[in-house]
């Protein structure tokens, strides 16, 4: 096999690449070892800046996000007892989009498998090899259980934190590593409940951030600032409920119960 730009990874890095270098007349492989359905619903941010939103509908895959996106104007910043609304269209004169990461790659799948370049899902064994010399190319396994090699101009790694590409990366820049691990993590929450305000709320209070985002007008998403080195399992509905209603706490205004997805 062979193409100009071997891709691997198929979040919406990897298939909004594809999609621009068709635009421009350059050839691309995407490789992704998962699934179609697992690729599909994988659960991820929410929000889409205005560039984005621009750069998706130029790229005409923004049909679905102009119908089903739901645009917002701003956000509100808080800290206990207090709230300020950031007017995003009087500060800068652009907005936001609340439309799923996991959404945005259906219609980049939908539209790459509709005449685009080549995706090819559930390979294995991926290897990016002579990144540093004229030939790179991709050794990797199909899905019917055949070698394969990709050869290549450019090889994009679009695989992310936990992918093949970026030792090879970090190999090619001498084995350094810049990192900063911050001493906290996110608990995330998908809740059937309509979203309690208009627009989202950035909550820092004295027990952690809290993020009260949503999904469409059915779904609320929701953060809270947890220890690292807790469980799931040491967070109960209760706790989730009561550690959401503290952070967001606000005279004349509580959030809705949750009923958890």
């Amino acid at each position: 096999m062979r193409t100009q730009v071997g891709i691997i990874g198929a979040g919406p890095a990897g298939l909004l690449l594809s999609r621009l270098l068709t635009l421009q007349g350059v050839d691309s492989v995407v490789l992704e070892d998962r699934s179609r359905d697992h690729v599909e619903a994988r659960i991820r941010a929410g929000i889409l800046e205005q560039h984005t939103v621009d750069t998706l509908i130029e790229a005409g895959v923004g049909d679905r996000l102009r119908r089903e996106g739901l645009e917002h104007h701003g956000i509100h910043l808080q800290y206990p007892g207090v709230r300020h609304m950031l007017d995003f269209p009087a500060l800068c004169g652009r907005t936001v989009w609340v439309y799923g990461q996991t959404e945005v790659t259906k219609d980049l799948i939908r539209a790459q498998l509709d005449g685009g370049p080549p995706l090819l899902f559930e390979v294995s064994e991926v290897e990016p090899v002579d990144v540093d010399g004229d030939a790179p190319k991709i050794r990797f396994t199909d899905a019917d259980g055949v070698a394969q090699a990709l050869e290549c101009d450019v090889i994009a790694g679009t695989d992310g934190f936990h992918g093949v590409a970026r030792p090879v990366v970090q190999q090619a820049a001498g084995g350094r590593v810049w990192e900063r691990t911050y001493p906290y993590a996110w608990l995330g929450v998908l809740a059937d409940v309509a979203p309690s305000t208009d627009e989202l709320i950035y909550a820092w209070h004295p027990d952690g951030f809290a993020l009260h985002s949503m999904r469409s007008p059915s779904v609320s998403r929701l953060y809270l600032q947890v220890d690292p080195t807790e469980k799931i399992g040491d967070w109960s509905d209760d706790r989730i409920w009561t550690g959401l209603a503290d952070r967001f706490a606000l005279d004349g205004w509580t959030i809705d119960r949750l009923r958890f997805l």
